[in-house]
């Protein structure tokens, strides 16, 4: 009998989205989106940059449920960034949290959706603000509420 001991894999080390939002801040005059969140909320990758030619801020959230959400702030968006975010879902319907409305892509009964299960979008001011990943609704709810706060409270 032979016995392999495979040791478990560490989670991504989280990260601090919020200081480097604050460090990436001084290159664009839109303010960047760093939502405060409730215990057991962690992120993995905060990146600023360009997609499809648009300004970008995106991070990687693990919920307390271990599941993913990416939220991805274009600055200036155009259709084309929308639509290569989105992987050109069609909206399923429409919520209003606190104030924003979102747009909502629900493809959960698709085939292999991967982390596009379920996306919310919003556009504030020069901001276009998608939410995609793997998550259930209500963590999406809490992570549209805290983007809403922070909105509300530039």
């Amino acid at each position: 009998v032979v016995v392999v001991v495979r040791p478990q894999s560490s989670p991504i080390a989280p990260i601090d989205y919020r200081a480097i939002a604050a460090d990436a801040q001084g290159a664009t005059p839109e303010p960047l989106i760093a939502p405060i969140l409730p215990d057991g909320w962690s992120a993995n990758h905060a990146q600023f940059g360009k997609k499809s030619q648009v300004v970008d801020w995106y991070v990687g959230f693990l919920t307390p449920t271990r599941q993913f959400i990416a939220l991805d702030q274009g600055i200036g968006a155009n259709p084309t960034w929308q639509a290569e975010i989105l992987q050109n879902a069609r909206s399923t319907g429409a919520v209003i949290i606190d104030g924003l409305t979102w747009n909502i892509y629900d493809q959960r009964a698709a085939n292999s959706p991967g982390n596009f299960a379920y996306s919310m979008s919003t556009t504030s001011g020069n901001s276009t603000v998608i939410l995609h990943g793997t998550a259930p609704t209500p963590e999406f709810q809490i992570l549209a509420a805290a983007v809403a706060a922070q909105i509300g409270g530039r």
